[in-house]
């Protein structure tokens, strides 16, 4: 019975250690060699061109009084540097600015020689989606908020063509931030046109109903008018009180028929005749039945008076925002600023072939290990 169990054994650590080599050839062994002789002999060089790269604006002062209510009102914030790094970061990543590069340096060509290994380079008849993704691991973009620089990274298989397409990322993203900005900026000048055409409509609006009072009510300033209504009734009244006292005095004095008391009687009747009919000029008779007081065309053409001249003001300061915003618009743009200029690669340093090879080796060590004690704590599992 111990005999025959023997050769048993003896075949399953047989099967054991074959498995084992198997695992090791197909799962370390075979990888890693692939790996070396890949990146070894076959991987094309790849150079890398890097930039440092800074927003710099050229802003306008700020515009103050009203046309600054408008422009904080109706046009608010937008435009800071951290929003254009962002902005740029995805436009250099995006679809749009791959059709300038391959457009401007038939890009297509730049990253499919025939010199070049087939896993490295674009396929021929790769699509507009497979494009974009080969450009994307072909580029870094990496934007640090905190120092506002934007990191820009190409990769391509001759310097001159690393450094060309870095350049022209550069070139094409500055007129994206410019042309963005013109847009802005011609948003900005409809808007200032717009409030302008509204206060010049207000403002004429304002001097018509001024002009339609006067022709209404026959007075050019029923202020004036009442100011110098004023001062003759006071006057009137003046003169009318004197008048009076004096005819106390002479009743005193004189009989009543004498002549100086029938003239002061007279002076008298005129400066009430007088006094009263100026009060009577203080309504003024309209058609109809309707009569207005003075004071009521005081109070209707200071409304008036006080409605111009706040149009008048809105439209000067909406001439200002207009005059303002087109000075803006010719002299505001972006500049993309090399922090760091674009290198010309003397040498290859993509891909790390070394590193690659060692992390193939560490990967596969690690499969293999991992797999063998879920393995074994399958089996161990099921004995118990």
């Amino acid at each position: 019975m111990e005999a025959a169990s023997a050769p048993v054994v003896y075949e399953k650590a047989n099967k054991s250690r074959l498995s084992l080599y198997l695992q090791f050839l197909f799962i370390l062994i075979i990888p890693t060699i692939v790996a070396v002789v890949y990146f070894g002999f076959i991987a094309s060089d790849r150079y890398v061109s890097n930039n440092r790269i800074v927003i710099q604006s050229a802003d306008m002062g700020a515009v103050s009084g009203v046309a600054s209510l408008i422009t904080g009102s109706s046009l608010g914030g937008g435009g800071g540097m951290g929003s254009q790094g962002d902005i740029l970061a995805s436009y250099i990543h995006s679809n749009s600015i791959l059709q300038e590069l391959d457009n401007l340096l038939d890009l297509r060509k730049i990253y499919s020689p025939e010199s070049v290994d087939q896993f490295s380079r674009l396929g021929d008849e790769a699509s507009q989606e497979d494009f974009l993704e080969y450009y994307r691991k072909m580029t870094l973009v990496e934007w640090d908020p905190g120092t506002s620089l934007l990191y820009v990274e190409v990769e391509a298989f001759t310097p001159n063509d690393a450094k060309l397409i870095l350049d022209t990322i550069i070139m094409l993203s500055e007129e994206k931030l410019n042309s963005l900005k013109e847009r802005k900026q011609s948003d900005r000048v409809a808007f200032a046109r717009q409030e302008l055409k509204l206060a010049e409509e207000r403002l004429f609006q304002a001097r018509l109903a001024v002009a339609d009072f006067r022709r209404k009510y026959g007075e050019i300033d029923p202020l004036k008018s009442a100011e110098a209504k004023g001062s003759l009734l006071a006057t009137l009244n003046e003169e009318l009180a004197a008048a009076r006292t004096e005819l106390t005095s002479l009743r005193f004095a004189l009989k009543p028929e004498s002549p100086q008391v029938q003239s002061a009687v007279a002076r008298i009747k005129a400066l009430e005749e007088q006094v009263s009919q100026e009060k009577a000029k203080a309504t003024r008779q309209l058609k109809g039945d309707n009569s207005t007081a003075l004071s009521d065309l005081v109070t209707e053409f200071e409304g008036l008076i006080i409605e111009e001249e706040f149009a008048r003001a809105t439209y000067t300061s909406a001439l200002a925002f207009l005059e303002n915003t087109r000075a803006s618009a010719q002299q505001d743009s972006s500049y993309v600023v090399d922090f760091i200029e674009a290198n010309l690669p003397q040498e290859a340093t993509q891909p790390k072939r070394l590193q690659i090879i060692a992390s193939v080796f560490v990967i596969c060590l690690l499969v293999l290990g991992i797999g063998n004690l879920i393995v074994a704590a399958i089996k161990e599992q099921a004995r118990l």
